[in-house]
């Protein structure tokens, strides 16, 4: 549990402030209460970082794999936003 909080915190620093203006999550007029874009990445990175916590090196590119893949889909599938899928 203290790994997975620690992947999140910092996947939650690097999606908001320090990414490319690309991909950067900026909340938009047309989100919904119920759905939440940044933390949608922030859920993908932390649980591939999970699923290979025996192996760190695999842990770290599953994260980043999975971050990336779910904010390239928000933005060419739902403006940026949050995928509804």
């Amino acid at each position: 549990m203290i790994a997975f909080n620690s992947v999140k915190e910092h996947s939650k620093l690097l999606w908001t402030e320090q990414v490319s203006n690309d991909l950067i999550i900026k909340r938009n007029k047309r989100q919904t209460r119920d759905c939440d874009a940044t933390q949608q990445v922030i859920f993908a990175d932390a649980t591939a970082s999970l699923l290979f916590w025996w192996n760190p090196p695999a842990s770290i590119i599953a994260g980043a794999a999975a971050s990336l893949l779910v904010r390239e889909d928000q933005i060419q599938n739902y403006d940026g936003g949050c995928a509804t899928n």
